[in-house]
């Protein structure tokens, strides 16, 4: 099998499976769950009943996009106790009445990364935003703020050089894995370009952490891109699917039995994180939630290195020893963790234990590839 048969073929391994793979199936099964839910919360809220309304009127096409509206989603996530469990309760009253008001965040709705589709949106450069936006946005902060590894949001926008840089991206990373990045970006409803406080990205000893790119359980869909890497395509195509891949299992967790009732990140049992020893506790002992998340990127992410050392395209040798490095320390990292969640079996539901075997498989196939090939 050559270089490119192979990419194609670990392509459809990681999209097919009917309950961990296929986008399609798994939106509709979310659409599905969030009108339960909406219907539901209709009977005692008022703004849930007028959010109801809305969609009876809407056909299944504009259900769907209605649906994956930030703010609508956010709303009713957050309703639900997924947010608001852990401290999101905050802006909870805030995103029901926003979602309630008038659908989306407005300026940046008129903006498709993509024009044939409807998400991912971004605001475009020099965007005026409006009250909903603004305080959409206040809302993401707050929930960010709930969460110990998120950064502190200080200037929200864009400009040219940047949105270019996305565009680019995107193109970039699709023509080398075109049906991955198209199901990451199925997942992710919209972008947000930051700048990022450096003293909120320092851990206990004093240490700064870079800020690339992030998302979060609490804000499902929305991935936040530091300005800075959208300077450099290659490290605004690695976060833009790093993230949406991640988007993409915060709504497995939504819609499948993966982890076990009640969980709670504070209460789980812990994975220690190797090449993290030098930050603190939380970010080198993972839950197990967050480490399965991590497994589920990593194994794109060695596809996606693989994927730069066969392409055919113009890269360069720095690039392409770049990737190499990277492949190997993805395919590691995505073997320890594996090890360590088989181990903890116990600290799943059904489908979370096959969601783990089977990321196992595909990563042992991809090994055995690059162990043939010499990769």
């Amino acid at each position: 099998m050559n270089g490119q048969d192979a990419i194609a073929y670990f392509e459809r391994k990681l999209l097919e499976h009917p309950r961990f793979g296929a986008s399609p199936r798994i939106l509709a099964r979310l659409s599905d769950l969030l009108v339960v839910f909406l219907e539901l919360l209709s009977e005692t809220h008022v703004a849930f009943k007028t959010l109801h309304s809305r969609l009876a009127m809407c056909g299944p096409a504009e259900r769907l996009k209605y649906l994956a509206t930030p703010s609508v989603r956010l709303a009713i996530i957050s309703a639900i106790g997924n947010s608001a469990s852990e401290g999101g309760q905050i802006a909870l009253d805030e995103c029901i009445n926003l979602a309630a008001d008038e659908v989306g965040v407005s300026a940046a709705m008129s903006n498709r990364l993509l024009p044939d589709r409807w998400f991912p949106c971004v605001w475009a450069p020099h965007d005026e935003l409006t009250r909903s936006d603004k305080t959409f946005l206040s809302i993401c902060h707050k929930l960010m703020l709930c969460d110990s590894r998120g950064p502190l949001l200080t200037t929200i926008g864009t400009d040219c050089v940047a949105h270019e840089a996305l565009s680019q991206a995107q193109a970039w990373i699709s023509n080398l894995l075109p049906a991955v990045t198209e199901s990451a970006l199925d997942h992710t409803c919209l972008i947000v370009i930051v700048d990022a406080a450096e003293a909120s990205l320092r851990n206990s000893e004093g240490r700064s952490r870079f800020f690339q790119s992030a998302s979060t359980y609490r804000l499902p869909g929305i991935t936040f891109l530091s300005r800075s890497c959208l300077y450099n395509v290659w490290d605004a195509a690695e976060a833009l699917l790093h993230e949406g891949i991640h988007n993409k299992i915060f709504d497995l967790y939504l819609t499948r039995p993966i982890l076990m009732e009640q969980y709670e990140a504070q209460k789980s049992e812990r994975i220690a994180v190797p090449w993290n020893t030098h930050l603190d506790y939380e970010s080198s002992n993972w839950p197990v939630d967050r480490s399965l998340a991590a497994l589920h990127v990593y194994v794109h992410l060695t596809l996606f290195f693989l994927s730069v050392l066969t392409a055919t395209t113009n890269i360069s040798p720095a690039k392409r020893e770049y990737a190499r490095g990277r492949l190997q320390q993805s395919h590691q990292r995505g073997a320890y963790l594996y090890e360590e969640l088989i181990a903890k079996k116990s600290s799943f539901r059904r489908d979370g234990t096959a969601l783990i075997e089977w990321l196992g498989d595909i990563q042992s196939e991809m090994h055995e590839y690059m162990r043939t090939e010499g990769a």
